[in-house]
């Protein structure tokens, strides 16, 4: 079995925990390994009783997935049994698992019974009455939590065991789970094998163990594992007073929220601050007590109805955290995977585009090359685990090789870099830290034209997708997106296809922006092809037969599309869409551009 641990202020902790295991019946022939994350094997000095095998192992501060993956992985037995250094197991815990083995050879994981090691305690109670720290059952398997399961060696190769992106104990179990089932394992749970285990005692506790949970919730939404929601969603038709209420703070003021608890730091404005939190997220939850207290009334404890009430109202305390929007997804304890997408037609800036998502600061990530070459003979790459290159049977559109790329895919997060450009060093870090959980993110960008002279180009606001249309909108390869949320570029566009891409995307996204550069763009200097020109013209007009309704209900952003597409029109010599779609944008809202453009056109002035 395996024990991870840190620090040593958990040494009574492990102590007692290795105490129970020397007392369990079997005790003899078990193997117990504790891994010290973050500190060295004298750690444990003393600390096992002397009737029971156990070796101590250390390795730097890497978090619990990565201490429970090196502790299965030194020794050769087929069943490995994990639990934290904060239990107590039971008598009969190590035969319930063997049982539980021998009855069924096609089980490759099996999770006992999670029970509070101080039952007296209220907030303990509640945290277990309502299956907070608990093995759930989803429709697609059961979810089992580390604190007390064993799997067979054998499923645990399979899949690689934990994912070690998790640094700290928030939901590496259940990734662990969900990654076993989809590889054809079975796990189920049973009532006996108790563990009894150190449940938060405080309300302060308890919601600093609902902020770890909640801050993984998009971590385990981006890996497809979290199909049991903490918190129902609540149906958009349901307009209650208190529903509207919270809908206005986490919409128009939630960033306002968010500064206050900044600036608040400790202290009673701190108390405050979380205060009006727990009044505007918990709020809706309240008509749901007579919910709650069923719910633990149920509990195998069957607490009294004065007791099940106070559990409740810790129970809408819970629920308020988890309606709280997620700052960042890096507060989660896990670090994010972000897949780096490089469309290539084999130039020579390619190796320098690779050496910048090398030179990262952030090593979480994977880089996918899109061969986009017309016979695609292959592309020569550092040897990097982390690069690999994907055909893509012919040349075709850029949005198209995006589109691979991110099928591609197997991070949580795309990132976008074309082969003629650079990432600059901070650039994945700050995707980490500042990504928003239901968002995207986009960061200033470095402009470096032929003859040397540097543009920054301007951002729009945070929080707001919407004005993105009335002007040009940010490159798309300064964007950051959650792989789940990702919409395709329409592949029949060549030019513009971030631009049209924009149109189906900002309407039901917010925005988190960075103002410090992330992306390096080399411009070069246009195509002066008339075919060039021609499709440049083609595609924009295209993009206004896709989005006329759209921006006909904006007359700013109707005026400016029609202005861009009647200046393509005039650079491809067609005069008289150019002369129609400037009129058309000066109809919609007069400007400069437009008049310009429709000048030109009328008088028929060659391209310079």
């Amino acid at each position: 079995m395996v024990i991870p641990t840190h620090g040593r202020h958990r040494r009574d902790l492990l102590a007692r925990c290795l105490a129970a295991l020397a007392a369990t019946d079997g005790a003899d022939v078990l193997e117990v390994i504790v891994v010290v994350d973050g500190g060295d094997e004298g750690d444990g000095a003393g600390l096992a009783p002397p009737d029971l095998r156990c070796r101590f192992l250390a390795q730097p501060r890497s978090g619990p997935a990565a201490a429970r993956n090196r502790g299965w992985r030194a020794t050769d037995a087929p069943v490995v049994a994990f639990v934290d250094d904060d239990t107590v197991v039971g008598r009969r815990w190590l035969a319930d698992l063997a049982a539980a083995f021998a009855a069924a050879p096609d089980l490759a994981g099996v999770g006992g019974a999670v029970l509070p090691l101080r039952p007296r305690n209220l907030v303990s109670r509640a945290v277990t009455d309502l299956g907070h720290i608990a093995h759930h059952r989803a429709s697609d398997g059961w979810r089992l939590v580390t604190a007390n399961a064993a799997f067979r060696r054998d499923a645990l190769e399979a899949v690689g065991g934990f994912d070690e992106t998790f640094a700290q104990a928030s939901g590496e179990d259940w990734d662990l789970s969900v990654r076993l089932q989809r590889a054809g394992f079975r796990l189920d749970a049973i009532a006996g094998a108790e563990v009894r285990h150190e449940h938060p005692t405080t309300v302060r506790a308890m919601m600093a163990t609902a902020r770890r949970y909640h801050a993984s919730v998009p971590l385990l939404e981006a890996r497809g594992s979290r199909s049991v929601a903490p918190v129902e969603a609540h149906p958009p038709e349901a307009l209650t007073p208190s529903r509207r209420f919270v809908g206005w703070a986490k919409g128009r003021r939630r960033r306002g929220i968010e500064a206050a608890r900044q600036r608040a730091g400790r202290g009673r404005v701190a108390g405050v601050v979380a205060g009006v939190e727990l009044v505007l997220y918990g709020g809706p939850f309240l008509r749901k007590v007579p919910t709650f207290v069923a719910r633990a009334r149920r509990a195998p404890a069957r607490p009294s109805w004065p007791v099940a009430v106070l559990e409740a109202l810790l129970e809408v305390a819970w629920r308020a955290e988890f309606a709280r929007p997620v700052r960042s997804p890096a507060a989660a304890g896990g670090a994010l995977r972000i897949s780096v997408v490089v469309p290539s037609s084999g130039r020579p800036e390619l190796a320098r585009a690779v050496e910048s998502v090398l030179g990262q600061t952030y090593p979480h990530w994977e880089c996918i090359v899109v061969d986009d070459r017309p016979h695609g003979e292959g592309l020569a790459l550092p040897a990097d685990p982390r690069l690999r290159t994907v055909g893509h049977h012919g040349r075709r559109s850029p949005g198209a090789s995006r589109n691979t790329g991110a099928e591609a895919a197997t991070g949580d997060v795309l990132v976008f870099l074309d082969d003629d450009d650079e990432l600059l060093p901070n650039r994945l870090q700050d995707v980490a830290r500042a990504l928003p959980a239901d968002g995207l993110h986009v960061c200033a960008m470095r402009r470096t034209y032929p003859d040397g002279t540097e543009r920054s180009s301007p951002l729009p606001l945070p929080g707001r997708l919407g004005p993105v249309l009335r002007g040009r909108p940010p490159f798309v390869t300064q964007v950051a997106i959650w792989r789940r949320d990702f919409v395709p570029f329409e592949p029949a566009l060549r030019y513009a296809e971030d631009v049209e891409w924009w149109f189906r995307v900002a309407p039901g996204a917010s925005l988190a922006v960075t103002d410090r550069p992330g992306y390096h763009k080399h411009e070069r200097v246009p195509e002066e092809r008339p075919s060039a020109a021609a499709r440049r013209f083609e595609d924009r007009r295209r993009i206004l037969e896709l989005h006329d309704a759209a921006l006909r209900g904006d007359r700013r952003a109707l005026a400016f599309h029609r202005a861009r597409a009647a200046s393509a029109a005039l650079l491809a010599d067609r005069y008289a869409e150019a002369r129609s779609l400037a009129a058309g944008s000066l109809v919609a809202l007069p400007s400069v551009l437009a008049a310009k453009v429709w000048w030109r056109a009328a008088t028929r002035r060659p391209r310079r």
